[in-house]
């Protein structure tokens, strides 16, 4: 892809993940339009050059960051519900995202990184979906700190240790992080 399409389609990512609320995204039904925009961010990060993937990750802040944590555990419930890897590897690449911005918070992203682990594990191989992934990767401490999720016992890798909750819906596995109410749009 070249620059300039990539700079207007990468321009139009980061307004999306500018403009929107946290608090409502998370809320949102599942799936929701927003989910489908932002995994089209994650596939124009997979097809950019590692330049542009540069240019995009330098450009987030803390908003974008937030929505696109959201965005990955929005994808490990849909993931499971759908049976679908491929919602996975987007949520996955949420995190890349996050974790090549410098201003990444890394015990955040292990946060969503153990419900990604834990959803992949009931569809199919979370190891290979882990390998994967790092191959988008900017940073090498984001290759690090995805693989090593991979190497923990089996003890840190459960999500609870991280401060989430797996309970059956009535559409499907929900991850309700503490004590936090349910959005009505995870059920």
């Amino acid at each position: 892809m070249d620059n300039d399409d990539f700079l207007v389609l990468a321009g139009n990512a980061l307004e999306l993940l500018s403009n929107v609320s946290e608090s409502e995204y998370w809320a949102d039904k599942l799936p929701s339009t927003i989910d489908a925009k932002i995994a089209k961010m994650c596939t124009l990060y997979m097809q950019a050059t590692l330049i542009q993937r540069q240019v995009l990750s330098s450009s987030f802040t803390r908003r974008m960051s937030f929505n696109l944590s959201i965005f990955s555990t929005r994808m490990a419930m849909l993931g499971v519900r759908q049976r679908r890897e491929d919602m996975l590897l987007d949520g996955l690449i949420a995190l890349v995202m996050i974790l090549d911005w410098l201003d990444a918070d890394v015990r955040e992203v292990l946060m969503d990184l153990s419900v990604i682990y834990n959803s992949a594990a009931k569809i199919g191989n979370p190891d290979h979906l882990f390998h994967t992934v790092v191959q988008y990767a900017v940073e090498d401490r984001t290759k690090r700190v995805i693989l090593s999720y991979i190497t923990r016992s089996p003890e840190d890798k459960q999500i609870e240790m991280m401060g989430w909750q797996e309970i059956d819906g009535p559409n499907g596995l929900i991850y309700r992080f503490g004590q936090q109410p349910i959005p009505e749009g995870h059920l």
